[in-house]
């Protein structure tokens, strides 16, 4: 499978997660977490298979603060990267667009004949991921990101996969080392893994999810400080 070369200053973030809700705030907090990515980074691509509710819901939040903000709008800034398996790339449910004589906002590329050829794909195609509830599927590829030495944070309080179901490895779920380094890693652990006993607001734990893949990202890659 090929996938489009991209300046390695530009971070690369996957959003993995299920094509249902598992948690009432899913959708609340999958939108909001989208529009902090926007405020915070510049220039990112997110890397999704295209899916509905959680990709989507990300995706579009994320597009539609880009364009608020003005961002730059393409492979050189805000971009969503869509690998999708060949049989089904008309499927796909559309997502915010400018004027067609801007760049692109959505991406499409088609990753192989089957979705789990298109979840191969995205598992090699980002340098970071974010899980949020997620079946079997996601749990895959998360472990396969984490294989390869890149950072992978779970939202348990999303249920599903991130909540250390479907087989998901024990390193994830617990708050990563990279993750409590930051001054406010174990805060930002403490709101993503909030049960209903103890409910946070999905936009306090969206941001700081976005802030804690900011500070990990932008060690990485000068382009994220920008």
């Amino acid at each position: 499978v090929m996938i489009p070369a991209m300046a390695p200053e530009v971070p690369r973030l996957a959003i993995l997660g299920s094509r249902e809700w598992y948690s009432a705030d899913g959708p609340r907090f999958c939108r909001e977490l989208g529009r902090a990515l926007a405020r915070r980074f510049p220039a990112l691509v997110l890397v999704t298979n295209g899916h509905d509710a959680v990709q989507h819901m990300v995706a579009e939040g994320f597009l539609l603060e880009a364009f608020q903000l003005g961002r730059r709008i393409g492979s050189e800034g805000c971009l969503v990267r869509q690998l999708v398996p060949g049989d089904v790339p008309d499927a796909i449910s559309p997502l915010p667009a400018r004027a067609s004589s801007e760049a692109a906002a959505v991406e499409r590329v088609v990753a192989g004949s089957t979705h789990a050829e298109a979840r191969n794909a995205l598992a090699v195609a980002a340098d970071a991921y974010i899980l949020i509830s997620g079946g079997p599927g996601s749990a895959a590829v998360a472990e396969l990101g984490h294989r390869q030495g890149r950072p992978v944070l779970c939202v348990p309080a999303s249920g599903g996969a991130a909540a250390g179901n479907f087989w998901l490895p024990k390193d994830l779920t617990r708050a990563p080392t990279w993750l409590l380094r930051q001054a406010a890693g174990e805060a930002t652990w403490a709101a993503l893994s909030a049960g209903e006993q103890v409910r946070v607001d999905p936009a306090k734990a969206a941001h700081l999810a976005a802030e804690a893949l900011f500070l990990t990202l932008s060690a990485r890659h000068p382009r994220a400080k920008l």
